[in-house]
């Protein structure tokens, strides 16, 4: 909200989070006789008639069931979930085929869940999708963890060379990436289409050793691939809540079915968009029909 007073005379009586700058010019235009009193009447009319409507409909003896609500997230991400990539049949991974799997990457062990602003939540319960991915592999698989990329800015070379090296003795690497948390909240813009830079160079270095690699994007919207040769398959989460990492175990070991279907077109490269209009010193991308049409058709082949 930049105008606090236009906004109060357009009917916007709540404006959150309160701000100090957002009061001294709202008191400002009420004594100036900018914003009449009969406005300031009416909008906390509606205000204290709201107040009065919450305390009214307030059920003191209401109990949530935690374990059920997250039931109903971990089902819903299932759903959500978009399988864009499949080559040779890899998933669902199968003990005959690739017994050995190799979990790379941060957001395996912290899952990127949500985008940032007042919207954040903390979740009652949050899966894990390591720890999903140890539950159901059992006995029937190995599986062995290596973060990659412990700094979202910064390449860290140790890490990378372990995860390699866990990613060339396995049969398959679930490599889980993400593009930059926080950058999407509100008051903020996404600098660019990619996904982090140092989760790019973590797909490319461990494809370099390990011709299997899954990987799991999370991401706010759409995002350009170029890395998506060096991944067999790929599965798009976005933000799928705090059952995500639950439902992507399902989906990898074929207890679910990815079904869900884009939002969003997700463009092969940058070329495929079109520069389109600046806000705030800042070009923004739109990705014109022909383009989306195209960008379809080949992730419909690529499915």
């Amino acid at each position: 909200m930049k105008d606090r007073p236009a906004s109060l005379l357009a009917g916007n009586d709540l404006a959150m989070p309160e701000t100090r700058r957002d009061k001294q010019t709202l008191l400002a235009a009420i004594e100036s006789g900018e914003v009449p009193m009969p406005v300031v009447d009416r909008a906390c009319l509606r205000m204290l008639e709201l107040l009065d409507k919450v305390q009214r409909h307030r059920r003191p003896n209401a109990q949530a069931d935690f374990p059920a609500h997250h039931a109903l997230s971990q089902q819903l991400a299932a759903e959500s979930i978009v399988l864009l990539k499949n080559d040779d049949g890899l998933l669902p991974l199968r003990p005959e085929k690739t017994p050995r799997i190799a979990v790379l990457g941060k957001p395996a062990q912290e899952p990127v869940i949500q985008g940032s602003g007042c919207a954040t939540t903390v979740p009652y319960l949050l899966d894990r999708p390591l720890d999903e991915i140890f539950d159901l592999a059992g006995d029937d698989f190995s599986v062995r963890w290596a973060i990659g990329a412990p700094d979202d800015l910064r390449d860290d070379e140790a890490a990378l060379a372990q995860a390699k090296a866990v990613a060339q003795e396995a049969d398959v690497a679930v490599i889980f990436v993400s593009t930059a948390v926080g950058e999407d909240g509100e008051n903020g813009d996404r600098q660019d289409l990619n996904i982090l830079a140092v989760h790019e160079r973590l797909i490319r270095e461990v494809a370099s050793v390990q011709p299997n690699v899954v990987v799991v994007l999370a991401n706010s919207d759409a995002v350009v691939m170029p890395w998506l040769g060096g991944c067999k398959a790929l599965l798009e989460t976005f933000f799928a809540g705090q059952g995500m990492g639950r439902a992507v175990a399902e989906i990898l070991f074929g207890l679910r079915n990815p079904s869900g279907k884009l939002t969003v077109t997700v463009p092969n490269t940058l070329e495929e968009t079109r520069p389109g209009y600046n806000i705030r010193g800042k070009t923004c991308v739109t990705i014109m029909v022909r383009d989306c049409l195209s960008a379809i058709v080949t992730t419909i082949n690529a499915a």
